[in-house]
């Protein structure tokens, strides 16, 4: 009677110290998802290493990105984004930014023209300030989708 005692006990135990981690877990990736959240300006880059803080990038308007709400959600690491090129007419977007689990500094970014059918893919790097996301267009110019802008940065607007 013992032995399956103990066996019962072993199980509930792990079931708990899982959901525990997993909410551990969530939490965490929700803190790093809520760092992001805020007003951010895109802008060029200078080079290979120095964006260009001067004036922002033309054509694009602010990009908001907002936090979810819950931290315990299976999805509390998805930032909900919504932003807007002004040139040379208002076109509206949305979509999310997917922080990586494993790795909080990287992210994935899909964008959705709410005006067309057309999408676009990007892949993140948050800064070491958290400031700046450098942000890498995906190339799509294989399925016949050319990119119509490069490598830039989105700085939080102060």
């Amino acid at each position: 009677m013992t032995f399956w005692a103990g066996v019962i006990l072993g199980f509930v135990l792990n079931l708990v110290a899982t959901q525990f981690w997993e909410l551990w877990k969530r939490y965490q990736a929700h803190a790093a998802a809520e760092k992001l959240a805020g007003t951010w300006i895109a802008h060029n880059m200078l080079d290979a290493r120095n964006v260009d803080l001067s004036h922002p990038m033309p054509n694009a308007g602010l990009t908001v990105i907002k936090s979810r709400p819950r931290w315990w959600s299976a999805n509390s690491h998805v930032l909900d984004v919504v932003g807007e090129d002004i040139a040379p007419n208002i076109r509206h977007q949305s979509g999310n930014i997917v922080i990586d689990p494993v790795f909080p500094r990287r992210a994935s970014r899909l964008v959705c023209y709410e005006d067309s059918h057309e999408i676009s893919e990007q892949k993140i790097v948050i800064g070491l300030d958290g400031d700046t996301l450098h942000v890498f267009p995906i190339d799509l110019s294989a399925a016949g989708v050319g990119i119509i802008y490069g490598r830039h940065a989105l700085c939080r607007k102060r």
